[in-house]
């Protein structure tokens, strides 16, 4: 099952094993999505980010990065694509719902992070050590607005906020 908005993307191929992700070599856009079953394989995860790493020039997403084995030591192959990847053509893009679960890695190897409201002050703890966005400034979110923090520039002094009447699937 995909979220409305996955599934009405173009030109995309969905792939739900891994050995015919291995064979699409023809696909442009492709989401992945193994069997349930397989989220606590860790033989599985191992395949899957190693072949990532090899493969070179992908784009990958993790949805809910705690869903993950090894917690806040993450896979290899995985940590290879955060530290090493932007030589390879590799870029990750990661979401997680409770920061504090997050492997320390994500945060130091990220040029970009999106802060959008969270309840638990340890995620909002974690997130200030991490940017600078102060707990206040966390809990004064509202709706769809969210801090961005740039690793070069810093966080903006401005909240920023999402039009969701601008979307516009491609």
């Amino acid at each position: 099952k995909h979220s409305r908005t996955i599934s009405e993307w173009k030109n995309q191929t969905f792939i739900y094993d891994f050995q015919t992700l291995k064979n699409a070599v023809e696909a442009k856009r492709i989401v992945y999505r193994p069997p349930t079953e397989l989220f606590d394989d860790e033989d599985e995860q191992d395949r899957f980010f190693k072949w990532v790493y090899q493969q070179g020039h992908v784009r990958l997403y993790v949805d809910e990065l705690s869903s993950l084995l090894g917690g806040s030591r993450p896979n290899f192959w995985l940590k290879l694509c955060l530290m090493l990847g932007r030589e390879r053509g590799i870029s990750v893009v990661t979401t997680i719902q409770r920061p504090v679960s997050m492997p320390l890695i994500t945060y130091t190897e990220a040029s970009k992070i999106y802060v959008f409201k969270l309840q638990e002050e340890d995620d909002r703890r974690r997130i200030e050590k991490a940017t600078g966005i102060t707990d206040e400034q966390q809990q004064s979110l509202r709706g769809h607005e969210f801090f961005f923090y740039d690793d070069f520039t810093g966080a903006l002094p401005q909240k920023l906020q999402l039009n969701l009447n601008a979307i516009e699937l491609v």
